[in-house]
Parts: C-alpha cells; sequence; structure tokens
C-alpha cells in the first residue's frame, strides 16, 4: 500500500488553453469549509534558475490564481477537503507541462490511523468521479493507482501492457474503464 491515491487527467498539449477552467473546474469539486487553507507553491523562472514562489489562501479563490497556477511547467496546491465520501482528506493538487502533452495530478493521502476503507467501493466512488469530470474536462486519458506518475503522452498509451490500477479512455463517444491486477491501494484485486 502507497502513500496516496493518485487520480491523473492528461491531454494533448492543443487543449492547453484550457488549463486555467479545468484546474477551476477540478478546484470546483472540492468542498472548502470556512477555515480552508491551500498552501499553494508555483515554479518560477529567476534568472534561469528554477525557484518557488510560495502562498497561502484562505478559501477565496480569484481568478489570478488559476492563471498563476498554470503559468509555468509545474505547481503544486496542498489542502484539506471533505472528498469522496472521507472527512478532512489532505489532497495536494499537481499542475504539470511537457512538450507534448499536460496534466493534474490529485493525490489523496492515506492516513493509516483511519478507520478501513473498503477500497473496491472507493475504486467505484473514483471511476465515477473521474466520469463526471469528464463531461467539463476533455482529457484524453485518465488514471488511478497508488503513488501514480503520469509517464505516458496520449499517443503512447498501450493497454495491452496496463501498468495503472485503473485507466479511462474515451473511445467512439463512450469512457472505457479498464483495471489492472491491482486496486487503487494498491492490493491485489
Amino acid at each position: 500500500m502507497g502513500d496516496y491515491i493518485s487520480i491523473g487527467f492528461v491531454f494533448r498539449k492543443e487543449k492547453l488553453n484550457l488549463k486555467e477552467s479545468i484546474l477551476k473546474y477540478l478546484m470546483d469539486s472540492f468542498h472548502f469549509g470556512d477555515f480552508s487553507v491551500l498552501n499553494c507553491r508555483t515554479k518560477i523562472a529567476d534568472d534561469g534558475k528554477p525557484a518557488y514562489e510560495e502562498s497561502f489562501l484562505y478559501r477565496d479563490i480569484t481568478e489570478n490564481f488559476y492563471q498563476l497556477m498554470t503559468s509555468d511547467n509545474y505547481s503544486i496546491i496542498l489542502f484539506m477537503s471533505n472528498f469522496l465520501g472521507i472527512a478532512n482528506q489532505m489532497v495536494n493538487l499537481i499542475y504539470y507541462k511537457e512538450d507534448r502533452f499536460f496534466g493534474f495530478m490529485i493525490n489523496l493521502f492515506i492516513d493509516p490511523f483511519r478507520k478501513k476503507i473498503n477500497y473496491v467501493a472507493q475504486e467505484e466512488l473514483i471511476i465515477d468521479y473521474i466520469k463526471d469530470c469528464f463531461k467539463s474536462v476533455p482529457f484524453d486519458y485518465a488514471i488511478c493507482e497508488p503513488d501514480g506518475e503520469i509517464a505516458f503522452a496520449p499517443d503512447e498509451i498501450n493497454d495491452e501492457e496496463l501498468s495503472y490500477s485503473l485507466l479511462i479512455i474515451p473511445e467512439g463517444g463512450e469512457l472505457q474503464v479498464k483495471k489492472g491486477e491491482y486496486l487503487v491501494d494498491g492490493s491485489i484485486r
């Protein structure tokens, strides 16, 4: 079992003009309380050397926030939210851009002291969440797995060698859900 469950959305670079609206949609899918704090880090160029700008926001998010968080090749937002039936879920939302594609990764931290979670049921909630997102977040593929990373551009996905717990691909107007041999928490299916 990993430290977190990753949900990733991957897009072809031709959809870069949608990055701010995608981030806004994803942020709106989380439920923030009155005292929610977002810790944000954005990678910025400083005389050719990578540096980070860090800021704290309380649940009031402005349009400038979405521009700032998607202005470079990498940013990360850390916050607590009630998400998919888990109260006070610690979440990292990561934006990154590669040469041929970009993506958003949601990392849901696994707390070993929480009550036992039924990961079969949790996996179905995650599938439903990803399917709901597709209406506003036109991904080229989505993944879910423990401690996940996006390693492939959309044209490199080969589901014959499925290495993800879940791979969701739009095909012929439908979303095809392909399940690997492991559940999203890393246990054998």
